[in-house]
């Protein structure tokens, strides 16, 4: 399924180590942010991703603007009790995995709950890429509070979107106000919406 029209697009390509960052965005999704990425470069704004583990999709968005695609990115995750859950010091892999893109000035991490960055940041958001906690509550509350930052003709993307919380939450979206909200694309488990117009 794909509303977005496919025109002429640059040839993106993911790092030779992307493979070794830990996460669970498969190679399909990081092309396709990739391209996501291209599609909203010609807007105004930033790129923002609550929940960014060790970077595997920040370095795939931000090898894109890299290699040409306009914006910044801003990677909201708190980076706390992975190490106790999962075994990884997953703040250090974000900050080794991310050092080229930050000194280059393409992708700043953000030490934050998605709730406390969203209360001081400023800027407008041309895409916002919902990856937290998955249950229905933190991604309602993540859609609820950066969706007033998110441009008229912006996209919000969903990863894991066929678990019940962003399910639930993209099915209230679309249902709710669909002269707002239209579902443009859905590549593995991430389904994309765009913004029609900015509510007054």
């Amino acid at each position: 399924m794909s509303l977005i029209q496919n025109t002429l697009q640059p040839s993106l390509y993911l790092p030779s180590n992307f493979s070794t960052i830990l996460g669970w965005l498969t190679i399909e999704e990081a092309f396709f942010l990739q391209q996501m990425t291209w599609f909203a470069s010609g807007l105004p704004g930033c790129l923002v991703e609550i929940g960014s583990y060790c970077g595997r999709s920040a370095v795939a968005i931000g090898e894109a603007l890299r290699q040409g695609c306009c914006g910044k990115l801003y990677c909201v995750d708190p980076q706390v009790d992975n190490k106790e859950v999962y075994g990884i010091d997953s703040l250090g892999e974000f900050l080794y995995n991310t050092k080229e893109l930050n000194k280059l000035g393409f992708v700043y991490g953000l030490r934050s709950t998605s709730v406390n960055a969203a209360e001081s940041f400023n800027f407008n958001v041309k895409m916002l890429f919902i990856d937290g906690l998955h249950d229905y509550e933190n991604v309602k509350q993540d859609f609820t509070l950066w969706i007033p930052k998110v441009i008229k003709q912006g996209f919000v993307l969903f990863h894991d979107s066929f678990e019940d919380g962003p399910q639930q939450v993209i099915s209230e979206a679309l249902q709710s106000n669909p002269q707002e909200w239209l579902c443009v694309n859905q590549v593995g488990t991430i389904t994309v919406l765009k913004r029609c117009f900015n509510e007054k």
